[in-house]
Order: structure tokens, then C-alpha cells, then sequence
């Protein structure tokens, strides 16, 4: 897939100098193209702190020999832990797997990277009916269940950590449902163990929701999953042009977080095909409350993280929303 235009790599902030070798490696990455420029041995913490080390491994990124050995090291733990989780979910009573929706890591690495060494994946994460995660929980003992509540319980085992969450869209931030988002999901075996995974445009509505409810303030390797969750949903079985995802992303209230995604992936620079749509003067207004050009390092200010909020509250819970946020902020 070729490249239809060439983003100017003064698109960068001036605090990202040095870096552009790595966004341009991704970049060429993501459009199919086997160059990769060499990047700066100095490079090692950012690489670090933007949990691209074994991504930059596994598509055999130009780097620096200390940084060679790092990027694998981080490979082959990223690939280690994937494992054992899964031996996890090996566990589970059988068909519950299959009824629940693998989302995020265990999603991203099977259906995006294809590649579990690719990225840094500390937790799995499963929507699932209520009554299958009670069958799930029931397989376990007390000490293995971690930070139960209502909406969602942990699963431990052998340092791993599973999630099952029963709600995954605040009703606040959007009208996803957890009983849509499994039932539009499709099956796959992967090793004699079945999955359920979201439909591309969940996947990105997940993605964005995941987002919102974090205050965007993940760094450049989400957007690296953006970056494949758009580029299946454009150039993929079924293509959808880029008035349609605006639209979708309307039909369940995520459009502003819609906007804020594609002004952010604009400015990591490493959307290499056609030019993103331009940005909206409401996304503009509010992109003041997200991290600036070191992100995730520093983190916005509480008032400016509880302002986002407020923003991609939908219309009718943000009277309530702000009165939960000042008393936060208050106490």
C-alpha cells in the first residue's frame, strides 16, 4: 500500500528532535514499506516509556546494538506474559471464552500485530454476560480473584492477570452497550481455544472509549493501535470512508472523542496514507486539556483532566457530572 502523501516531519513538536526516525520507522511500518531509517541510540528511554521496544524488534527496526538487545529483551517478555495468560484462559470452564469478548491487548496482538511480542500486554481483558462471569468466578478460588466489584472482577493466577468486566462503556461517555458489543463480535479458533473478538468498527469504538474514560492521555503506542484499527477499517473486507466513522462514532455519542483521536494521531505523525480529516474547530478547543508533547510525561493538571471529562460527558449527564467532579475536586 503506497503512501499518498509524505507528512513533513516538522509536524513534530521541537522537544520531539531526534525522535523522527522512530515515527518514520512506524510510519513506514504501518504502509507495508520494508525501509527503516536509523534510529539514535540515545533514543533508549523513550523508547522505554513508549512501550515500542518489541514492536521496533519484531519489524526490525534500525537500531543501535544496546538498543537491539533492550527491544528483544522486551520482545520475549512481552511474548513470555502473553503466554501464560493465555494458559490462563485455558482454564476457564469450556465454551466461556467463546460467550465473552477478548478486547484491547489480547485483541490488538491477534487481529492487529499478529504478534504477541509486539506489545506490552500487563492485563487480559474479557466483556462477558453476567451470568458467564459468575460461571467463570465460580472456577477460582477467593485468592485468586483480585479488585471484585459489580462491574468487573480479576482473576489471578500464576502472576497473571485476567479482568471480566460485566459494563465497559460509562452510560455517561457514550451508548455502547456490553450485550451488543458481544453479539456483534466474531469467532475464532487460535490454538484449539475459541475467541470471540469486537467487529472492526468496535474495535474502534472500544479503543475510543478506553481513551475517553483515561483522559487521553496514553502515549504514542496507542496510536500505533489507532493507526492499524483505522487503516483495517479504511483499506480493509469492507472499507468505510471517513464521513461513515464519523457518523458511527455520532450514533453512539463518541464523536468528539472521534476528533480528539484523530487530532492526536496527527500529531505522533505516523499516519502514512491518505490525509486525516481536517480538524474541527470543537477538537481544537479542547485538545488544551490533553498532554502536551512529552506525552504520557507530564499528566494534565486534575481540573484539566475533570474539563476533558466534562467535555465528553453526553448531553444530559453533565449536570451530575459536574457535581461529582467538584466534589472531587473539592475534598
Amino acid at each position: 500500500m503506497s503512501s499518498v502523501t509524505e507528512h513533513s516531519e516538522k509536524t513534530l513538536p521541537t522537544s520531539s528532535k531526534g525522535r523522527a526516525e522512530v515515527h518514520r520507522t512506524l510510519r513506514n511500518w504501518i504502509d507495508d514499506s520494508t525501509i527503516r531509517p536509523q534510529i539514535r541510540e540515545d533514543l533508549t528511554e523513550y523508547i522505554r516509556v513508549q512501550r515500542i521496544g518489541g514492536l521496533l524488534y519484531h519489524i526490525e527496526g534500525h537500531l543501535s546494538e544496546a538498543n537491539t538487545q533492550l527491544c528483544r529483551t522486551i520482545w520475549q517478555q512481552n511474548t513470555s506474559r502473553y503466554l501464560s495468560q493465555i494458559a490462563v484462559l485455558s482454564q476457564f470452564p469450556e465454551g466461556t471464552v467463546q460467550d465473552c469478548l477478548a478486547i484491547k491487548g489480547l485483541d490488538y496482538a491477534e487481529n492487529l500485530y499478529r504478534d504477541p511480542g509486539s506489545r506490552q500486554c500487563a492485563d487480559l481483558d474479557l466483556i462477558a454476560h453476567p451470568n458467564s462471569r459468575a460461571e467463570i468466578q465460580s472456577m477460582f478460588g477467593a485468592d485468586s480473584l483480585r479488585a471484585s466489584s459489580a462491574s468487573s472482577v480479576g482473576i489471578e493466577q500464576s502472576g497473571c492477570l485476567v479482568e471480566i468486566h460485566t459494563t465497559f462503556a460509562p452510560i455517561h461517555l457514550s451508548k455502547l452497550h456490553w450485550a451488543s458489543l458481544i453479539s456483534n463480535g466474531s469467532v475464532r479458533t487460535i490454538d484449539g481455544l475459541t475467541y470471540r473478538f469486537p467487529c472492526p468498527v468496535d474495535r474502534l469504538n472500544i479503543w475510543l472509549i478506553n481513551q475517553a474514560k483515561a483522559s487521553f492521555v496514553d502515549g504514542l503506542w496507542a496510536y500505533v493501535d489507532l493507526a492499524l484499527i483505522l487503516k483495517d477499517l479504511r483499506y480493509g473486507p469492507n472499507p468505510m470512508t471517513w464521513q461513515q466513522l464519523g457518523e458511527q462514532a455520532i450514533s453512539v455519542d463518541l464523536d468528539l472523542a472521534f476528533q480528539l483521536a484523530l487530532a492526536r494521531l496527527h500529531h505522533f505523525n505516523i499516519w502514512p496514507l491518505e490525509p486525516l480529516p481536517a480538524r474541527t474547530r470543537r477538537s481544537e478547543l479542547v485538545r488544551r486539556f490533553l498532554t502536551g508533547a512529552d506525552t504520557p510525561h507530564p499528566l494534565p493538571s486534575v481540573w484539566k483532566r475533570q474539563g476533558l471529562q466534562f467535555a465528553l460527558t453526553r448531553r444530559g449527564f453533565r449536570r451530575r457530572f459536574a457535581q461529582m467532579a467538584l466534589e472531587k475536586l473539592t475534598n
